[in-house]
């Protein structure tokens, strides 16, 4: 036998002995394999079932599974496989090629379970396992090479295909199915420098909808990154955040609860060239439906909120931004926030259609905003039958750019509104809504923490101010502030009586031109008002907001101002109430640097009045006094109107400063001031025995007589007295309406020596028949030598005035 023969035999001899080999390994597969894997799976008391089939095919480094189950104790099934396949390629493994011909997994379910004390997963109790011990790893020579093992090898894979993968979990009691429809990762090819790979995904979670294509290419360099494109397409659909918010930590910001569905599509595009990298992405979408988030006092809804990023572009070296640009919108749709069934605050829409920014690498922004809307907003409505305290159609802002610090908005256009004021009758506003605050802390102990914060804070703050000191300012200008169209304002006050209620309309209204850089400039506007279908104010001027100092220029005008509403307030003001009368008011002033310059003009028009409610502790009615009431008509002319011109002046930062002295006070003391000057020329003639005072804080006028004054023991008129009596007498003729109560007085002093021996009531007794026999004399004399009616003369009651110093004496008064 030749040697050729020979090598021919023993190689056919081996490969049969190879080939034998490699039948009896696949053969021997289908019962090796099942009996290992129970051996395996026995400790954990789970079994495979008999219907389950394994093999390995050593000729095709194939292996594969077909109905695969895995059985507990209780023969329930845990996990479920119907087909599994992975095939390697030999050939290739001589090119230094790790292949996997084929790779895919059908129908795979399994059941997983999560409490408080364990974790179970396909029926395996993962925390019941031991723990495995680390075992000490082989030192190796510095000089070795971690990469010489894999040099030259590379990593395909085709095609990975998974489909229908479902895992059931019931995770701290709830119950969530996790599916994987579909994955798909192509294209895999990795070496020690280059990596590529495709994923498609396609899942659920729950009956939420989630996809993503991916497509990475990458260089390595000694294993490291050394460039990267990252393609990705995001899309989750109809997620529940509510199924996972256990997993959240609500109730350490004391939310009840929080529910919404979430909508995400994502585009991006990465890059990584060393150090260089940029993200690119064209599309983000989040939008979030039917929102639901509740807290103890609040509870809040909303239709729908829609964000989107788009354009965005980031570039950067390294750990350090570049620039970074996109183009946002935002859109929020029927928003409601609640407080015990009441409405707090309600929100049609909320738009914002495109907005622009810009960040450098020192992250200032630039950014830009086309317009902002707010359509159909409400604030404050107790119930669906209550006025709300504002309501408003819609908010527009145009033109909002962010510059350098610097916020400038060209114009904020409020469309129509109304407001809705309802005062109780405790002065509280009826118609507010606000949660209620939760005040546990009470004790002393927990009052003194917060000053003991507020110490630390204090020591602390300068190193604090000094850093924000370095911050540049905030700065904001507005080019237009106006009112679209005529709104109302509906006022109701209960706690005055009758109760006041007046409807207000703003028709117009407008400021311009604000800009805080400037701190001298004056910002113009103007207003203009109605309260019925006939009485205007308008209102127009200048005023620097900024400065140090208040500087304003003023011009008001109000006509035809029905003055009967406003009784209840004047009632406890100026103490009277108007039955009828109109009010003209003028009002021009000048403020410069706090100093107040200017004049008002008041008309009041055809008013009648009658007795109120005085503030005063004396009576307007009392004596001779003259109330307002008195004093304004004596200032009337002969259509019962009276026209007042005040000048205006003094420092607005006096504590005695405000509207009310320009309106009520100034009024009252014009009216006071210039009734006195009337009565004073009135009574003139008569200045020895008349004097007019004010009193009662200047708002009553009071026409106060000298006293008579008499000897002790004197009864008849003595030539001394004579004058006083005459010009009396000259008065009451002058006047023929005018009555005079005369109040005879006499003083202990008159008691005589025979007197001195009686007791104290009968020396009083004595003194008062003295008095009243001067009263009666003088009210003689009065009737026999100027002709006065007796029944002007009104004689008090003779009195006794028992101080030490009194004088015996006859008292007047009006």
């Amino acid at each position: 036998m030749s040697v050729l023969l020979r090598l021919r035999n023993i190689f056919f001899y081996t490969l049969s002995i190879i080939t034998l080999l490699l039948l009896i390994l696949w053969g021997a597969s289908f019962v090796v394999l099942p009996w290992q894997t129970n051996k395996q799976l026995e400790p954990l008391g789970l079994k495979l079932d008999e219907t389950t089939n394994l093999s390995f095919n050593p000729f095709t480094l194939q292996v594969q599974i077909h109905d695969l189950a895995l059985l507990d104790q209780q023969k329930k099934t845990q996990l479920s496989l119907k087909y599994a396949e992975l095939d390697l390629s030999w050939l290739a493994f001589f090119s230094k090629v790790l292949l996997i011909e084929k790779a895919e997994i059908s129908t795979l379910h399994l059941n997983a379970q999560r409490d408080e004390t364990q974790l179970v997963i396909a029926g395996v109790n993962l925390s019941d396992r031991p723990k495995t011990a680390t075992a000490p790893q082989t030192q190796t020579s510095n000089d070795s090479d971690p990469t010489a093992l894999i040099t030259g090898w590379q990593f395909n894979l085709p095609a990975l295909a998974i489909d229908d993968v479902v895992l059931s979990i019931n995770d701290m009691g709830h119950p969530h199915r996790i599916a994987l429809n579909n994955l798909s990762l192509n294209n895999v090819n990795a070496t020690l420098t280059n990596v590529n790979a495709n994923l498609s995904l396609n899942a659920s979670l729950n009956d939420a909808a989630l996809s993503l294509d991916s497509k990475v290419e990458a260089s390595l360099a000694s294993l490291k990154l050394a460039s990267a494109t990252l393609d990705n397409q995001l899309e989750i659909s109809q997620f529940a955040l509510q199924e996972w918010q256990y997993l959240m930590p609500l109730a350490d910001n004391q939310i009840n609860e929080l529910a919404m569905l979430v909508d995400l599509t994502v585009n991006q595009h990465i890059t990584l060239d060393k150090q260089q990298w940029r993200i690119n992405q064209p599309k983000l979408r989040l939008a979030l439906h039917d929102i639901k988030l509740t807290q103890p006092e609040l509870a809040l809804t909303n239709q729908t909120i829609t964000f989107e990023l788009n354009q965005l572009s980031i570039d950067g070296i390294d750990q350090t931004l570049n620039n970074a640009t996109g183009v946002a919108t935002l859109a929020v749709d029927n928003l409601d926030v609640t407080t015990q069934g009441k409405t707090l605050a309600s929100l049609a829409r909320f738009e914002i259609p495109t907005a622009t920014f810009d960040v450098d690498s020192q992250f200032n922004a630039k950014a830009h905003i086309n317009r902002i809307v707010l359509a159909d907003t409400l604030f404050s409505q107790p119930s669906a039958d209550t006025d709300a305290v504002y309501q408003n159609d819609a908010l527009i802002i145009n033109d909002i750019s962010w510059q350098d610090n610097h916020l400038a908005i060209d114009t904020i256009a409020l469309d129509k509104f109304s407001s809705n004021v309802i005062l109780t009758a405790q002065k509280e506003l009826e118609n507010l809504v606000l949660p209620k605050q939760n005040n546990e802390t009470t004790s002393d102990e927990a009052v003194s923490e917060p000053a003991a914060e507020i110490e630390v804070a204090q020591i602390e703050s300068p190193q604090a101010d000094s850093t924000t000191a370095q911050q540049p300012a905030i700065t904001f200008s507005l080019n237009k502030l106006e009112l679209l169209k005529p709104s109302q304002i509906k006022f109701k006050d209960q706690s005055v009586n009758p109760v006041f209620e007046q409807l207000i309309t703003l028709k117009t209204m407008q400021i311009e031109t604000v800009d805080n850089r400037d701190i001298a400039s004056m910002i113009p506007f103007n207003a203009a008002l109605a309260f019925d279908d006939h009485a205007l104010t308008t209102v127009k001027g200048e005023i620097a907001p900024f400065a140090d100092k208040m500087n304003m220029s003023l011009d008001l005008t109000m006509s035809e101002f029905s003055l009967p509403p406003l009784s209840a307030y004047l009632r406890t003001v100026l103490g009277f109430d108007f039955l009828s009368g109109q009010l003209d008011n003028k009002v021009t002033l000048i403020v410069k640097d706090n100093q107040l310059d200017g004049e008002t003009t008041i008309d009041l028009r055809g008013f009648e009045l009658v007795s109120g409610n005085d503030t005063t502790e004396l009576s307007a009615t009392d004596g001779g006094a003259f109330g307002l009431n008195s004093a304004l008509s004596m200032l009337k002319d002969d259509q019962g109107n009276v026209s007042l011109n005040v000048p205006l002046s003094g420092d607005i930062n006096d504590p005695s400063f405000g509207v009310s002295s320009v309106v009520t006070l100034v009024a009252q003391k014009a009216i006071m001031s210039q009734a006195k000057t009337y009565l004073i020329n009135t009574f003139v003639p008569y200045a020895n025995i008349i004097t007019v005072a004010s009193i009662a804080g200047e708002y009553l006028l009071r026409l106060e007589m000298n006293d008579l004054v008499y000897d002790a023991g004197q009864v008849a008129v003595s030539e001394t007295q004579q004058p006083f009596v005459t010009q009396l007498g000259a008065l009451l003729t002058d006047k023929p309406e005018q009555q005079v109560k005369m109040c005879p007085v006499a003083s202990m002093q008159e008691v005589t020596a025979p007197q001195q021996t009686l007791s104290k009531a009968e020396q009083i007794n004595a003194l008062k028949a003295l008095s009243k026999q001067r009263g009666d004399t003088l009210k003689k004399v009065l009737i026999e030598q100027y002709n006065i009616e007796s029944a002007r003369l009104l004689l008090c009651v003779a009195k006794v005035d028992s101080d030490a110093k009194a004088q015996p004496r006859v008292e007047f008064s009006f």
